[in-house]
């Protein structure tokens, strides 16, 4: 099984981010590993941390998010281009708390749902091949999708940047 979680119940207190505004503060993730534990010990370590030391984070919480998933994905990249044995994906669901602000993201064929007084709501949405939104944007990038896989055959990816719900 390569599937990590972390659950980070006061990030302002435990990692000295003191200057935050009282209230919750939490970060939890969730990641499922495809190929090897690379990409999600590369997540694990990463992620947070690109969020937490970006100046605009109080302000702009999804933007930093956004920034931090493809920060992650980029370095990711890189580390594997310098080294083939760490090549591994990961899909990865993120929910940050600050204060009355609740940001998910994720990234893959995951999701987050909310149950609330017995009904499930839909927080983010899965990026599958079959999703018409998700087959647009790969066939943009020149891919395409073949019975369900993508390019013909499915590929694991590190692929951090793309569904924010606040």
């Amino acid at each position: 099984m390569e599937d990590v979680y972390i659950c980070v119940d006061n990030f302002a207190h435990d990692y000295g981010f003191e200057n935050l505004s009282s209230g919750p503060n939490a970060f939890y993730g969730l990641f499922d590993g495809h190929g090897g534990k690379h990409a999600i010990d590369f997540a694990c370590c990463h992620l947070l941390m690109i969020i937490l030391e970006d100046e605009d984070f109080r302000h702009e919480i999804k933007k930093v998010i956004t920034s931090a998933f493809l920060q992650t994905d980029v370095a990711f990249a890189e580390a594997c281009s310098l080294d083939a044995a760490l090549a591994s994906g990961t899909i990865a669901l993120a929910v940050t708390v600050m204060r009355r602000l609740l940001v998910v993201a994720n990234a893959g064929d995951c999701r987050a749902v909310l149950c609330r007084r017995g009904k499930a709501i839909e927080m983010s949405m899965d990026h599958k091949p079959i999703c018409v939104k998700e087959r647009k944007r790969i066939g943009a990038f020149g891919g395409y999708v073949y019975d369900g896989y993508l390019n013909g055959q499915l590929k694991a990816i590190l692929s951090l940047k793309r569904n924010f719900i606040s």
